[in-house]
């Protein structure tokens, strides 16, 4: 076992020190296995073996019903590669939440958040954070204030919600996204002293706040204003968007900005040059795309479907807005989609995307982005690539019918979609290269509003696959990739 490993479950162990200790845990014998089983696992000079003498104090104990102990041995099981061993962690864990242990429910709820040992459930990862919360436990509190900041899955992305749990807990990291709240005027009016204070509370991701950090705050803050689009009010500008072009329009050299989007999608964090060669192939009708940003070039092939391009494996590096040297400077986004859109003005020819990306090490959805080019030839009224104007214009007119996480998935897929009115709807996902389709819905009515599906894909094979929705007749499609 490494340092990581014993560093969590001793944090673990301070947590359910506090909670509440269950009859059956008040055993002699099973009081004295967990205190033996915690010092093995807990030793500087650990070894394998310790953790081999750890599961076998603590199977007797989970079994008669310890709910210490069947966190402690789920936790265990949980840090294997084996997935067999997930989902006995897992049972381990939903046992010992049922038993009122805050703890346990965190870490159920935290295990249906990501799919691991079980199926990815977004209502129930909710239902065990509430629950969690509910018996004080901080990390929960936390969690539901982070589920609602980025809208995660299906949940629908509210920043006052959001601030509402941040607000209720002590964890460190609650007070870090408080700031970030404050700082940005994200679901509350901009107040930086007040951002400040939050941050200075964060004890791990700011604790090595310094001066410099602080006294760049209003900097930054200034700097964010300026690129923020949303008080432009330019929303009528008479833009032509071109609702038939073929994928060879797409080819050519384009170069514009690159915008990172709050999680609201309607404010812009930040602002950076790209370019973008685009070729396409129609032989096998693919293209071959280039992005260069900050002077390096990422190139990868992709195919499309229905004005969407879906990338093979495409990773880009970005940077990200710090306020601590203990926050990364970068991160690298899986580039997986980008739905295009041309559109016109005053006879210039203008290509935005809605772009979908991953963050692999956190397994999450990127921070939304939105792309705004131009061909590299022409040029805005001030001088630049694209005038602020026209980009807040055309980020006003962007849309995806089909929502889909996580993308790209593994196992489990949830697909969404909302009806602006009662319709009869058809849903099925088929393998792009086999056209072997498996139909979610065979067609029913269906009211307005929110719709989701679960796709079980443990045993489809690795690939892209086609999710069609079909509405009235109607159909949208939207690729996404098995990993």
């Amino acid at each position: 076992m490494n340092n990581k490993l014993s560093y969590i479950l001793m944090i673990v162990f301070l947590m359910f020190q506090n909670s509440k200790i269950q009859a059956q845990d008040t055993g002699a014998n099973c009081k004295v296995k967990l205190q033996k089983a915690i010092e093995l696992l807990t030793k500087n000079n650990y070894t394998k073996q310790d953790s081999i003498k750890a599961i076998k104090l603590l199977k007797p104990c989970a079994k008669k019903g310890s709910s210490n102990a069947q966190l402690l041995l789920g936790r265990l099981y949980l840090q294997s590669k084996k997935v067999k061993y997930h989902r006995k962690g897992f049972k381990l864990m939903k046992k010992s939440a049922k038993q009122n242990q805050a703890t346990s429910m965190y870490e159920l709820a935290t295990l249906y958040k990501y799919g691991k040992g079980c199926r990815l459930n977004y209502n129930k990862a909710l239902k065990w954070y509430r629950k969690s919360a509910k018996l004080g436990n901080e990390k929960a509190i936390y969690s539901m204030g982070y589920m609602y900041y980025k809208g995660l899955g299906t949940i629908n992305q509210n920043y006052t919600k959001a601030l509402q749990w941040f607000q209720k807990s002590n964890d460190p990291m609650a007070y870090y996204w408080l700031g970030i709240c404050y700082h940005y005027g994200y679901g509350v009016p901009q107040d930086l002293n007040k951002s400040l204070s939050y941050f200075k509370k964060d004890t791990i991701i700011n604790h090595s706040f310094n001066n410099q950090n602080i006294s760049n705050l209003s900097t930054v803050s200034n700097q964010n204003s300026n690129d923020t689009l949303q008080n432009s009010n330019t929303n009528n500008l008479p833009f032509v968007v071109n609702e038939n072009f073929t994928p060879k329009e797409l080819s050519g050299k384009w170069k514009g900005r690159l915008f990172l989007l709050d999680w609201s999608t309607t404010n812009t964090e930040q602002s950076i040059p790209i370019s973008l060669d685009i070729k396409y192939n129609p032989s096998d009708e693919t293209f071959t795309n280039s992005w260069t940003i900050n002077n390096l070039t990422y190139t990868d092939n992709a195919i499309y479907n229905q004005k969407t391009m879906y990338n093979n494996e495409l990773y880009i590096t970005l940077p990200t807005h710090s306020f601590s040297d203990k926050i990364e400077k970068e991160l690298d986004y899986q580039i997986l989609s980008c739905a295009f859109e041309l559109k016109t003005l005053n006879n210039n020819t203008y290509l935005t995307a809605l772009v979908e990306s991953s963050i692999d090490n956190w397994q999450e959805p990127g921070s939304p982005i939105r792309l705004v080019l131009a061909r590299e030839n022409v040029l805005s009224d001030n001088n630049e690539v694209i005038s602020e104007e026209i980009v807040q214009a055309l980020s006003n007119q962007e849309n995806s019918f089909i929502k889909l996480y996580p993308n790209p998935f593994v196992t489990d897929l949830i697909i969404a979609y909302t009806l602006e009115k009662e319709s009869y709807v058809q849903v099925k996902i088929t393998n792009f290269t086999t056209s072997t389709s498996t139909v979610l819905e065979q067609g029913k009515i269906q009211k307005k509003g929110n719709h989701r599906y679960f796709f079980d894909g443990i045993s489809v094979e690795k690939g892209m696959y086609i999710i069609s929705i079909v509405v009235d007749g109607v159909q949208k499609t939207k690729l996404i990739l098995k990993k």
